[in-house]
């Protein structure tokens, strides 16, 4: 499982995050799977995007530009690894410093979503996804038809070991 490598169990101790069980990750999955593909990452041809390079230093302008996406629009990051692993729910900024090292164990383009929590609630923006590369390139999905999800912490955050 992507959550018990070292440097993401180090990640998570260090940050304000939260684990989502498999059913969350394969309703995301499911959302995605929904669009056209081009061998392993979504037909950007025909998905209107913005392009965002990640930096070496994340400063207050990539920030800026973050929260100027849909991806970046609600404060919170669902981070997927895939539709049947758990996935982890973070701040925006810490995703935006360290997507890098959060995707590093898993190889090819990866893929999150906005999200926004409200007590018990989590609200994930399938629809305002964003797909990461693993070396620089974000891309970030644009006026797609919104689609979000609610989905009760009480039942789908899950305790992770160590």
């Amino acid at each position: 499982m992507y959550l018990d490598r070292p440097q993401i169990k180090e990640w998570m101790q260090e940050h304000d995050v939260i684990a989502l069980d498999e059913r969350v990750s394969g309703r995301f999955e499911n959302y995605l799977n929904s669009f056209p593909w081009a061998g392993s990452h979504v037909d950007w041809r025909v998905v209107e995007n913005e392009k965002l390079c990640h930096p070496d230093d994340v400063d207050d302008h990539f920030l800026e530009k973050c929260r100027g996406t849909p991806w970046g629009s609600f404060g919170h990051v669902l981070v997927v690894y895939t539709g049947d692993e758990p996935s982890l729910l973070c701040e925006l900024e810490d995703v935006a410093e360290d997507i890098d090292l959060l995707y590093c164990v898993s190889p090819g383009d990866r893929f999150s979503c906005a999200a926004s929590l409200d007590g018990d609630v989590v609200r994930v923006y399938f629809s305002n996804f964003l797909e990461y590369d693993g070396h620089v390139r974000m891309l970030a999905a644009k006026n797609t038809k919104e689609y979000f999800e609610e989905f009760d912490l009480r039942e789908h955050s899950i305790e992770l070991d160590g």
